[in-house]
């Protein structure tokens, strides 16, 4: 076999490897599996779609998964500021597999799922380049967007496609059912997305499938 492909045989093994043990903490949490999932699987469809003009790599796709996966885990201690506990549960995990580069910024994109937008001030984000705080807020913007198209918690949106134009980005989302209040919580939730990247971003309901 090609060694480059042996490469990335090994590394996919070992990244679904991690992705197990990430899920095995957040199960061990007591989180919300189906709307944890989801979010993830939105998140991902999204970082697939703006790939294509935004620097992603291999790696930040892993951090975009684990936040998603990870980020209510914070209700285990309580609803309010739960993503600040979420953050705080991920910094301070000891049994994922994670190096502390990685285990920092999953927990900030755990963290801006919700509420305030990153600040200079803020722990662990203060103390990133701007280069790398441009790259947690895309990706936490995505996920905070992802958990916005699953307000509901019932996994309505079965798919979604990624349209860019300039200075725009589209998102039409396929779902089973009427899902006008997932669409409404995630234009609310755009906020962050739109801040990283400097265009509006739309979101629109396709048929029903």
């Amino acid at each position: 076999m090609n060694p480059q492909k042996q490469k990335q045989s090994f590394d996919l093994h070992v990244q679904t490897e991690r992705l197990a043990a990430v899920r095995t903490f957040a199960g061990q949490c007591d989180y919300e599996a189906r709307h944890c999932e989801q979010v993830a699987f939105l998140a991902e469809r999204l970082f697939d779609g703006l790939s294509s003009v935004f620097p992603f790599s291999a790696e930040h796709r892993f951090w975009l998964t684990c936040g998603a996966i990870l980020h209510d885990i914070g209700w285990k201690q309580g609803q309010q500021k739960h993503h600040k506990t979420s953050m705080r549960m991920i910094l301070s995990d000891t049994t994922m597999p994670l190096n502390p580069t990685e285990r920092n910024r999953i927990a900030l994109i755990a963290r801006y799922h919700r509420k305030t937008l990153p600040k200079s001030e803020h722990p662990v984000y203060g103390d990133l380049s701007n280069g790398e705080r441009a790259t947690i807020e895309l990706l936490a913007g995505i996920v905070r967007l992802a958990d916005g198209l699953d307000r509901t918690h019932t996994e309505i949106i079965e798919e979604l496609t990624v349209k860019i134009q300039t200075k725009r980005i589209t998102i039409v989302c396929k779902s089973k059912g009427l899902a006008q209040m997932e669409i409404n919580y995630g234009k609310e939730k755009t906020d962050l997305l739109q801040r990283a990247t400097g265009w509006e971003v739309e979101i629109l309901g396709a048929a029903f499938s």
